[in-house]
């Protein structure tokens, strides 16, 4: 199957994905995600799960003008967010991150569409943006990022999924034109 094809019917399987900015209405939402062992196991051993680490993240994401969180909602309900920090006018590099939240859609494919989609509005509103990183003590999401066209490479204990410019802007238009 073609990369294009597996993308696109991932995509379309999602159709009604939605982002909409994280706020502070939200904090009760990452309280339950971030509490519940089976999406902690998903995550790197270093994410902070205490109630106030959790609300000083939804501060600060909220607020900041270096980072765009989005809780991500699927057929009206929020399953997920996505996330790009380290933006700003000098860096051409950012970090983007994706946690879906809800137990029925852990491994349900929804986070190659979610990904994609992200990536895609993150390339239309950063046009200075080079390079798309994400970054992970584990190595859970490989199988995903490498379906993606991320480039796998090893830094001290960090695994570091990495994509250009260029070829994400190759993958999102292969994905979203038939």
């Amino acid at each position: 199957m073609q990369i294009e094809q597996l993308f696109r019917r991932e995509i379309l399987n999602y159709p009604n994905v939605i982002f909409c900015p994280l706020a502070q209405e939200h904090t009760p939402l990452y309280l339950k995600w971030f509490k519940d062992p089976l999406v902690r196991k998903n995550l790197d051993k270093g994410t902070p799960f205490s109630d106030t680490d959790i609300i000083s993240f939804v501060n600060w994401a909220t607020s900041s003008n270096r980072c765009h969180y989005s809780i991500v909602s699927y057929n009206g309900k929020p399953i997920g967010h996505a996330g790009i920090k380290g933006l700003n006018d000098v860096l051409s590099i950012a970090e983007i991150s994706c946690v879906i939240g809800e137990r029925e859609h852990l491994g349900s494919g929804i986070g190659i569409a979610i990904v994609t989609q992200f990536v895609k509005d993150a390339l239309i509103q950063y046009p200075k943006l080079n390079e798309i990183v994400f970054t992970r003590l584990n190595d859970l999401p490989s199988k995903l990022f490498s379906k993606l066209g991320f480039q796998k490479k090893q830094e001290n204990d960090w695994n570091i999924y990495s994509i250009s410019r260029r070829q994400a802007e190759f993958i999102v238009t292969k994905c979203f034109t038939q």
